[in-house]
């Protein structure tokens, strides 16, 4: 049995609890309004060519700190939790199709939507980027639709890890 299954069951239960949100980064801020919210949110799904329905929508506000953006904007964060699966698998999966609809003269997207990580997995993500980016075997690691943490090697082949031993252990030359 493993020693830390009370730690691992947490987690497990803080990474559940964030299966139906995702988080929408660079949207324009001016105010910590909910109607901002929720015409910045009608804004992103009318872009992602979706239909906007509040009664999909749990809740959704602003999160985390504002930055300047590349276009010299005052940007932050949305988390948007979804009532149902489906609409949030929707929504996710809607994602490849808007980044390749990058308006005429820009470099980037307005938006970009990603999982809703908690902090340790968030710092796991960015410390195993960090460690494969020179790997000849791997491609890229990633968070995938469900929030688990999945390495994807060269031959096509991929890894689920949960701490940086798992990793350390898949990316052994």
């Amino acid at each position: 049995a493993c020693p830390n299954w009370h730690i691992l069951k947490i987690l497990r239960y803080t990474t559940d609890s964030r299966r139906y949100c995702v988080r929408i980064h660079g949207i324009e801020f001016k105010g910590n309004d909910d109607k901002s919210v929720t015409e910045k949110l009608k804004k992103c799904f009318s872009d992602m060519n979706l239909t906007y329905d509040s009664n999909n929508i749990d809740r959704a506000h602003y999160i985390g700190k504002e930055y300047i953006n590349k276009q010299n904007k005052k940007v932050k964060s949305i988390i948007v939790r979804f009532r149902s699966w489906n609409s949030r698998v929707a929504f996710y999966k809607a994602r490849p199709k808007y980044l390749k609809k990058v308006e005429p003269g820009s470099k980037s997207p307005k938006f970009s939507v990603s999982t809703d990580l908690t902090k340790r997995r968030y710092n796991l993500l960015k410390v195993a980027k960090e460690k494969v980016k020179d790997n000849p075997h791997v491609d890229y690691v990633y968070s995938d639709i469900n929030c688990s943490l999945a390495i994807r090697f060269k031959d096509e082949s991929f890894a689920f890890f949960n701490d940086i031993d798992d990793l350390d252990n898949l990316i052994v030359i």
